[in-house]
């Protein structure tokens, strides 16, 4: 639920925001500057660069600042954040149609999700219809992979093992490998969630080798 009454009264805004809710925040950080507030949006992950299209990216920040008098973690969803700005009447201004439109992008997997269904492709469409920047999130999001992840994506799908009637994929990471691929956990993620799509798999775990073995991530297809 957005928070509408903290968000009206309060003067100086903190987004907090993770590689998964960075578009809406973005699209939030939007509607705060349209309501003539002050407002930061603080990252402590590092995001793809395929994220970089997206508005306010370079506004990204690391600390809270001491002046700021509300923060608001982003966990709401498109749909949600969507239904906030047409049932209060908030314009949707071009910047605002592309976070969102590149928040379904990530939130429903590139649109290959079990979970997508009609009301998702109508969604996009209004946005389209609204001015989001769709071309440029398509040749970002589909287009633009760095090395790294192909690398990593290699030693991860390499050291996958299938348990459970291959309901469960385990995915083996080291610290070396991180190093030698020039990859993050992000990028690890995005493998993750990509093993999703195989046959019967409903779970999946990224392992760390070199760490006794300590899961440090589970994605489940809910």
């Amino acid at each position: 639920m957005i928070p509408i009454n903290e968000l009206k009264n309060a003067k100086y805004i903190t987004l907090i925001v993770d590689a998964k809710s960075f578009a809406l925040g973005s699209a939030l950080y939007s509607f705060v500057l349209m309501q003539h507030k002050k407002v930061a949006l603080i990252c402590n992950e590092t995001l793809p660069k395929q994220y970089s299209f997206i508005p306010w990216y370079d506004k990204l920040k690391k600390q809270v600042a001491v002046s700021s008098d509300y923060i608001y973690k982003v966990d709401t969803s498109s749909k949600e954040l969507y239904s906030f700005f047409q049932e209060n009447n908030y314009k949707i201004n071009q910047k605002i149609a592309t976070s969102l439109y590149s928040a379904l992008v990530i939130e429903f997997d590139f649109f290959h999700s079990k979970k997508v269904d009609g009301t998702i492709f109508a969604l996009a469409s209004a946005l389209i219809t609204l001015g989001a920047d769709y071309d440029t999130c398509r040749t970002y999001m589909y287009a633009t992979l760095p090395l790294s992840y192909i690398r990593i994506q290699a030693i991860l799908f390499s050291s996958m093992l299938l348990k459970d009637n291959a309901t469960i994929a385990e995915l083996f990471i080291s610290t070396q490998d991180l190093q030698s691929s020039g990859a993050t956990f992000e990028e690890c993620f995005i493998a993750m969630e990509e093993c999703l799509r195989l046959v019967h798999v409903q779970e999946v775990r990224l392992v760390k080798s070199d760490d006794n073995n300590k899961i440090i991530k589970i994605i489940k297809d809910i």
